[in-house]
């Protein structure tokens, strides 16, 4: 039998890791605090996998829509509310230390980095704003 990747990522976070953050809350903060402390790697967890699950859910819309006849409106229709529903997500990031928008400006990938620089080279900007590094 083959073990999977993801069996074994879902055992870390949804048994070990709570485990481990109750043994070593359990001396600080006693025992509900150790049970709170227990409970954020599944919450974090599940987090991730509703973005998973929205982007699934994006395409099955999309599919949906080209069943129903693809017409130019439906297809705008799905776009806009893809482009909502992103608008939604960074909006509701407003509510973390560093929004989304501010994250994604402020580090970009190493290739995107790269890409970056080779075009700020060519067209002569700083390459050090949001604006100059994903124009």
């Amino acid at each position: 039998m083959k073990i999977r990747a993801g069996l074994v990522a879902e055992l870390g976070v949804n048994l070990l890791r709570p485990w481990l953050a109750y043994r070593l809350a359990l001396p600080h903060w006693g025992e509900l605090g150790a049970l709170y402390a227990s409970a954020v790697p599944p919450i974090v967890w599940s987090l991730a996998e509703f973005a998973r699950t929205l982007v699934l859910l994006g395409i099955a819309m999309s599919i949906v829509l080209m069943a129903l006849g693809g017409s130019p409106r439906l297809l705008l229709m799905c776009k806009s509310m893809a482009s909502g529903a992103i608008g939604v997500v960074f909006l509701l990031s407003l509510a973390m230390r560093r929004p989304l928008p501010f994250i994604s400006c402020a580090q970009p990938s190493p290739v995107k980095r790269k890409v970056a620089q080779n075009a700020s080279k060519r067209s002569g900007t700083s390459g050090h704003s949001c604006v100059d590094r994903f124009a």
